[in-house]
């Protein structure tokens, strides 16, 4: 529906908060400050991964210097980890570089291209869980599956999607730039859609978070 523009209120306020005038399609993208700002963080990592991938052998040869086995075990975390960390920002570089917008949400359903081509509309979707307090995200729990890309090392969505039930999609929410909170956006339409919204709590549990439509 490009072209249109709506108000909206936060759900979370009872309906009760000032309406903001939003255009559609609402877009988010990856925020590039602090993506290449994380950069810093990943060459240290990478750094040390280097450097832990040269002393190992050194546990076991005996040579340049020799090294206790605690020590090459702790090295070989730390090669693991940083491994890790350059997956994770190399995935982040890539969401970085797409020639879309990441996310796009109007009245028929939001999409977001990291984890699929085509929209998952509002009417295919049974309830949602905000996941933002845990780790950044919002699962979209759907009423049948449908494919979804499953990328464990984007930030934001690593855990949480290994535990998505089958017929749900995980929008990671870490690192978006949008001219609004993108997760208001998507309790408001949900709200619109008369679809129920639930909060995952850190100590566990769920609480809804809008009100009956």
């Amino acid at each position: 529906m490009p072209g249109n523009t709506i108000e909206i209120t936060d759900p979370r306020l009872g309906g009760a908060g000032p309406k903001v005038s939003i255009n559609l399609p609402f877009t988010a993208n990856a925020h590039k400050r602090r993506t290449y700002a994380s950069g810093i963080v990943v060459l240290f990592f990478g750094a040390a991964s280097i450097l832990g991938l040269f002393m190992i052998p050194a546990a076991f040869l005996k040579m340049p210097f020799p090294l206790s086995l605690g020590l090459a075990v702790a090295l070989l975390a730390l090669v693991a980890l940083g491994g890790a960390v350059c997956t994770m920002y190399a995935v982040a570089l890539r969401d970085l570089n797409l020639p879309q917008p990441l996310i796009s949400i109007d009245d028929d359903g939001v999409l977001d291209r990291r984890i699929a081509d085509t929209p998952i509309l509002w009417s295919e979707i049974a309830r949602i869980v905000s996941r933002t307090k845990v780790n950044g995200g919002i699962l979209l729990e759907l009423k049948a599956p449908r494919p979804v890309r499953f990328t464990p090392f984007r930030v934001g969505a690593i855990f949480h999607q290994w535990v998505a039930p089958p017929q749900g999609a995980y929008i990671a929410m870490n690192g978006l730039f949008g001219p609004k909170f993108p997760e208001v956006i998507v309790y408001a339409f949900a709200h619109r859609h008369g679809i129920p919204v639930f909060e995952h709590r850190t100590l566990g549990g769920l609480k809804q978070i809008n009100p009956n439509p």
